[in-house]
């Protein structure tokens, strides 16, 4: 399609949000500076609806908040329409409060990409990640703008020893198409709330591009104590109805085998999208038991409960975000994954200690 006149015009988003600068990650949050011990999450934040979840989230006082996707519904091939949507969520008085007072890191989902389910073949993209990048104030010039492919980056908090390093997939960028039941048994199973998607077993299927993997494989070499792997769809749900890495099964088999080649410790998943918070556990032990928090929605919920037989304990359907705590100070420190309600209770959590989360 044609190109709007305006869309490249970065004054459209920094107008709207009003003085984005002030979202960049202070120079004092860095490799050297004192390590992260509360880092809270969330994704699928409707612009357009009221967001009290803001409240209970800054009342934890989190070190950084990290999007993963679906930070507002676009829904479109319109890039103002894209642009004004993001004017919405800057807006908000509870998202100003947050960007004033905690650094931000995001990665996208399918609906802030630009369309439900949207994989590499999403025609605006390159559009779509320079509106993304402007909004999140990205500075000019970095390697994550420069570079032809998604908006995926990491960035490393805190000394060796008690160093954090946060890792933001981009599962959307390159993605292949998802593999498809036929129309007929697509309307059967939407009856029963479950989706069209089966697993995907060619080799041409993938989640991430190569030059991501191989991107990847060189953070998983990076020194880091605790990692935190950012991705916009679950990793260790097993149902493939719906989008997941289920989906493509190679892929996140793959995953698992680079952690154990690079002998990456302390690495926990986070994860969006589903509209419910629960905690899976991958299901096997290589290179160790993987565990995954998942949180969603910051603004939408869903009374649905999808089959996953790696979920521990019981998924919690309300509005939710998600805290990561890490207790330095113990003997054997801990990784606390926890889900809170949008009225600030605890409805999931597990603590992990350190010794747990590496190769045996």
């Amino acid at each position: 399609m044609p190109r709007r006149r305006n869309w490249r015009r970065r004054d459209i988003i920094k107008a709207a949000a009003g003085g984005l600068a002030a979202w960049a990650l202070p120079s004092s949050l860095s490799a050297q500076a004192a390590p992260l011990t509360r880092i809270a999450f969330g994704a699928c934040a409707e612009q357009n609806k009221p967001q009290p979840i803001w409240t209970p989230i800054l009342a934890q006082r989190p070190d950084l908040f990290i999007f993963l996707g679906d930070n507002i519904y676009a829904d479109t091939r319109d890039p103002d329409v894209m642009a004004a949507k993001y004017r919405q969520l800057g807006a908000q008085p509870g998202f100003q409060r947050l960007r004033g007072e905690t650094p931000i890191l995001a990665t996208w989902d399918d609906h802030d990409y630009g369309e439900n389910d949207a994989g590499a073949d999403y025609p605006l993209k390159r559009i779509s990640k320079e509106i993304f990048l402007d909004f999140f104030d990205e500075p000019p010039g970095t390697e994550r703008r420069r570079r032809e492919g998604g908006i995926y980056m990491a960035k490393l908090f805190g000394p060796l020893g008690r160093r954090v390093q946060i890792i933001l997939l981009d599962t959307r960028y390159d993605r292949s198409p998802l593999l498809r039941v036929d129309w007929l048994s697509a309307l059967a199973r939407r009856a029963r709330s479950i989706g069209p998607y089966l697993p995907d077993l060619a080799a041409s299927a993938r989640m991430l591009s190569e030059p991501q993997w191989l991107w990847l494989e060189t953070q998983l070499r990076m020194p880091a104590d605790v990692r935190i792997l950012c991705s916009s769809t679950p990793m260790f749900m097993d149902l493939t109805a719906w989008e997941s890495w289920a989906n493509m099964p190679g892929e996140r088999a793959r995953l698992q085998r680079l952690i154990a080649a690079t002998g990456a410790a302390g690495l926990v998943v986070i994860s969006g999208d589903i509209h419910r918070a629960e905690l899976s556990r991958s299901p096997t032990q290589a290179p160790y038991f993987l565990w995954e928090l998942t949180s969603s929605g910051l603004t939408k919920n869903t009374p649905y409960t999808a089959p996953n037989a790696n979920r521990v304990g019981a998924p919690y359907h309300g509005r939710n975000f998600g805290i990561i705590e890490i207790q330095w100070d113990r003997p054997d420190p801990a990784v606390i994954l926890r889900a809170h309600s949008d009225t600030g209770m605890p409805v999931i959590s597990k603590t992990l200690a350190l010794s747990d989360l590496r190769p045996a």
